[in-house]
């Protein structure tokens, strides 16, 4: 996938899989991230990509999600950590860029394009799908404005 810096930069990477497990590779084929993570995908155009840990299969509950997602950056260097049940790209607002989702804490974190955290929503649930409430801020959750989660 190619991203789109700042700067006008593009960055190349190639998500590949070996043994069940997702990697990156640079622009010339060479391993950045050997194979480590159960998903990785890239998070919109940005320089930044979703991962999941792999989780013990539950043959209980075979379609049960359990992955945790994260992010790394395009050198596979883990930036936020992966405690997130989903993190979406975020398209209605130019200085976010990221939701991340923690239905456990009942909050949405939304991040801007430096991963800075910008606003702390709190989770809705309606019809099955989970929401955010834009009108709760960080200062209603009792929540830092920011948060260093790496």
């Amino acid at each position: 996938d190619n991203f789109e810096g700042r700067d006008d930069d593009y960055i190349t990477r190639y998500i590949f899989q070996k043994k069940g497990l997702f990697g990156l590779l640079d622009e010339k084929g060479e391993t950045i991230l050997v194979p480590t993570y159960a998903l990785i995908r890239p998070l919109a155009s940005q320089p930044y990509f979703v991962i999941a840990y792999p989780t013990p299969f539950d043959s209980d509950n075979p379609n049960k999600h359990t992955a945790k997602n994260g992010l790394i950056d395009a050198t596979g260097k883990l930036v936020i950590a992966a405690k997130y049940d989903a993190i979406e790209p975020e398209f209605n607002n130019d200085d976010i860029v990221a939701r991340l989702v923690n239905t456990a804490a009942g909050i949405v974190e939304l991040y801007d394009y430096n991963l800075q955290l910008v606003k702390t929503t709190a989770l809705n649930k309606k019809d099955g799908e989970l929401a955010s409430n834009s009108e709760t801020d960080n200062t209603d959750l009792g929540l830092p404005a920011t948060e260093q989660l790496y």
